[in-house]
C-alpha cells in the first residue's frame, strides 16, 4: 500500500499539470523529508476521509503561481489554484484504495506556510515544468496505523498469524520458518524500523525504515528497505557490516541484526526513483520489554500539563504562575513505574518537545488532592493517527530520577501503577453465581 500511495501521488501531480494548466512534466523527483520543521510555498490543502492518505498540501514556486494566475484573466489567483486542487484531489480519490475514500480542498491562499513533518513518511515530490515548479507534500501513514485509527483486529490478527504461540514470553524467535513468517509481518503490517548507525565519535544515531519487499542479491535473499542512507549525519556502513535494528509489536520490543548489503534507487514511476537499503536475512530476533518496566494503559485518560525545560528555566523551578503561561496541555494515556505516554492534538507537542528534550510534568490524578510533579525525557515524537482518523502528536516520556524531583511523586505513581494493576486482575477473576 505504501509503493502504491507514493505511485497515485506522483501520477496525480503529473495528471493534474496536464489537465488543469496544460503544462507537460520535465522532470520528477522525490525527497524523505526528515523529523522537523519546514517552511512550504503554499497554494492548497487537501484533506481526506475514508481513504489511505489523510492531508496533502500543494504548493509551487513564484513563476509557477503566475502561471495559475494567467490560466483565468479577470480572475483571482485562488480560481486558478482551485482548478489545480480539484484535478489532483479528482485524480487521486478516483485512484485510492478505501471503502469510500472522498476529500475537500481547503486553505486556497498564496504564501509560505511553517508545516512540521514527521520524518521517514513525509515525503515531497517536486515536479519541473517550463515554467517553474510544483510541490507537493504528504505524509503516508502505515498500514497498521490505518487499521489502528479504525479500531480494527488488524495488528492482533496478523500477531496470531504470523507469530508462534506463546512468542511474548520468549527470549528469542529463531529458525527458517519462524523468520520468515516475522517478515512477513513486517512487510504486511507496514510498521517502522529502527535502525542503530554509529557516527565517527562512536555515538548511535537512529533512523526509521520500512521493509518494502524480499528480492535477491547474487543469488542470494535479500530485504530491500526503504531507507535514506544518504540523509545521515555520520558515515554509512560498509557493505558486510552488521546493523542492529528493532521495532515494536504489543508491548514487545523484537531486536535483529542485519547484514548491510549496499544502497540503490528504487524505480518508481517513469524517472522517479525511492531510496532503499539492502540486507541480508536475520538469523534471530531477540524478543525484549518495550520498557524497563510494566506499563498499565489508563481506563481514563489522566490531564497533564507539560513544560519544557531551558536554559532559562531551571530544574528547581515548580510550576508557577509564570511558568503556567509555557504549559501544553495534553492526556497521560498508559504509565509504568519508568515512564509514560502522553497524546495532544496535532502540531501540540511534537513541534514544541523533540525528542531528548527535557520536560516537566504535572500529572492531575483523580484521587490526589494536588498534581504530581516530575521531569522526563522526551525519548519518542511522533504524529500518529487518532481513532477519529486524524492525526494526533504522542511523546514517549522516561523519567529522570535526581535530586530535584519530588521523591514522594515517583512513589505516588507507583503506587497509582500497582492499585490500576492490581483493578484489571481482579476483573479477570470469573466469579461463580
Amino acid at each position: 500500500m505504501f509503493f502504491e500511495t507514493l505511485r497515485l501521488l506522483v501520477e496525480s501531480g503529473e495528471q493534474a499539470l496536464q489537465d488543469a494548466c496544460g503544462l507537460p512534466v520535465v522532470s520528477t523527483s522525490l525527497s524523505q523529508m526528515k523529523q522537523g520543521q519546514v517552511t512550504f510555498p503554499a497554494l492548497a490543502r487537501i484533506a481526506y476521509q475514508g481513504g489511505n492518505l489523510q492531508e496533502v498540501r500543494l504548493g509551487g514556486d513564484t513563476h509557477f503561481t503566475r502561471r495559475l494566475a494567467e490560466l483565468m484573466p479577470g480572475q483571482a489567483i485562488q480560481t486558478g489554484i482551485e482548478k489545480l486542487g480539484r484535478c489532483f484531489l479528482d485524480r487521486s480519490v478516483a485512484a485510492m484504495s478505501g471503502r469510500y475514500p472522498r476529500g475537500t480542498l481547503e486553505d486556497l491562499q498564496v504564501g509560505p506556510r511553517t508545516l512540521f513533518t514527521r520524518g521517514t513518511r513525509s515525503f515531497g515530490l517536486k515536479f519541473r515544468t517550463r515554467v517553474g515548479h510544483f510541490y507537493v507534500l504528504a505524509e503516508i501513514p502505515s498500514r497498521l496505523e490505518l487499521e489502528l485509527a479504525k479500531s480494527s483486529d488488524f495488528h492482533q490478527s496478523m500477531v496470531s498469524t504470523y507469530l508462534p504461540t506463546g512468542w511474548i514470553n520468549r527470549e528469542e524467535l529463531s529458525g527458517g520458518v519462524e523468520m520468515d513468517n516475522l517478515l512477513i509481518l513486517l512487510r504486511k503490517s507496514e510498521a517502522d524500523i529502527m535502525f542503530e548507525f554509529r557516527d565517527q565519535d562512536g555515538e548511535a544515531r537512529v533512523q526509521s525504515g520500512l521493509l518494502l519487499e524480499q528480492c535477491s542479491v547474487e543469488k542470494e535473499r535479500a530485504l530491500r528497505i526503504n531507507l535514506n542512507m544518504e540523509a545521515g549525519e555520520g558515515p554509512a556502513p560498509e557493505p558486510g557490516d552488521l546493523v542492529p535494528c528493532y521495532f515494536g509489536v504489543q508491548d514487545r520490543s523484537l531486536e535483529l541484526e542485519l547484514p548491510f548489503l549496499g544502497a540503490e534507487a528504487m524505480p518508481l514511476v517513469g524517472e522517479t526513483t525511492l531510496p532503499t537499503a539492502l540486507f541480508g536475512l536475520p538469523e534471530k530476533a531477540l524478543v525484549t520489554q518495550r520498557r524497563r518496566a510494566f506499563r498499565i494503559d489508563l481506563l481514563s485518560p489522566v490531564p497533564v500539563e507539560v513544560e519544557r525545560i531551558t536554559e532559562d528555566c531551571t530544574t528547581t523551578m515548580w510550576f508557577g504562575d509564570e511558568s503556567n503561561a509555557r504549559c501544553t496541555d495534553a492526556r497521560l494515556v498508559d504509565l509504568s513505574f519508568s515512564g509514560a505516554r502522553l497524546v495532544g492534538e496535532k502540531d501540540s507537542l511534537c513541534p514544541a518537545f523533540p525528542e531528548d528534550s527535557r520536560v516537566r510534568l504535572r500529572l492531575f490524578f483523580p484521587d490526589s488532592a494536588q498534581p504530581l510533579q516530575v521531569i522526563g525525557l522526551v525519548k519518542r515524537s511522533t504524529s500518529k493517527l487518532s481513532e477519529r482518523d486524524v492525526h494526533q502528536d504522542e511523546l514517549g516520556i522516561e523519567f529522570l530520577v535526581s535530586p530535584e524531583i519530588d521523591r514522594q511523586s515517583i512513589d505516588a505513581i507507583r503506587q497509582f501503577v500497582l492499585r490500576e494493576q492490581r483493578s484489571l486482575l481482579a476483573r479477570r477473576v470469573h466469579v461463580a453465581g
